[in-house]
């Protein structure tokens, strides 16, 4: 009897915090981020394309376009893949967008609804490169669900990483990058820009004995 009651009150003490945290914590938050060589402009613009995810996100079988922004806001597209062994329908939506500068995306599955905000901003040399920065919350559907997330925080942030990774990837091997050039080379040309015209004209004026006419001998006093 006596082991009975122990055995109730441990299964109360762990079930109690597990029901208790859905109502602490309704969602979670998570957070990675990436380089990648590839311009700002090019980068940005890949990645807001939601039906081009079929072309690199990795576990994906099957793509519907459900509807297409006008440019960007509005897309809505349905993907059909694998994810950690189960066969998953995500609906992705773009809420939100700052050309070249942030995305806002809603991700839609059985049980789960994260909204992402996915950053860009210029990075490297000669800004040939962009870092993104994508920022997570996940809220379950469902209460089992958001009790369930708030002990499986890091697997939302190692999906977030990998699908950053799989557009790495697929960037740097298709998208055109910018040739690197040196900080003096811009120096340069700019140097050359303000000269203008009259220092082409400076040049080219005769200050030499080829360039003046050249004078007869016979001319000159006392010449044969």
């Amino acid at each position: 009897m006596k082991l009975l009651r122990m055995l109730m009150v441990l299964l109360g003490a762990s079930i109690i915090p597990f029901f208790g945290v859905g109502l602490l914590k309704p969602e979670v938050r998570y957070a990675t981020d990436i380089y990648v060589d590839i311009p700002l402009a090019e980068t940005y613009f890949a990645f807001a394309d939601l039906a081009g995810q079929g072309m690199w996100r990795s576990g994906l079988n099957e793509t519907d376009t459900l509807a297409f922004g006008k440019p960007l806001v509005g897309q809505e597209v349905r993907f059909t893949g694998w994810h950690r062994g189960q066969e998953r329908t995500f609906t992705l939506t773009m809420q939100a967008a700052q050309p070249e500068d942030t995305l806002v995306i809603e991700t839609e599955t059985s049980g789960q609804r994260e909204l992402a905000t996915v950053t860009f901003t210029p990075d490297g040399a000669g800004d040939r490169g962009t870092l993104i920065v994508y920022e997570g919350r996940m809220r379950g559907r469902t209460y089992l669900h958001r009790c369930f997330n708030a002990f499986t925080k890091g697997r939302f942030r190692e999906d977030a990483s990998s699908l950053l990774y799989d557009f790495k990837y697929y960037a740097e091997e298709n998208l055109e990058r910018r040739p690197f050039e040196e900080p003096w080379e811009e120096e340069l040309e700019s140097d050359l820009e303000g000269q203008g015209n009259e220092s082409l004209e400076e040049i080219a004026e005769p200050d030499s004995l080829m360039d003046q006419e050249l004078i007869d001998p016979k001319a000159l006093p006392g010449g044969q």
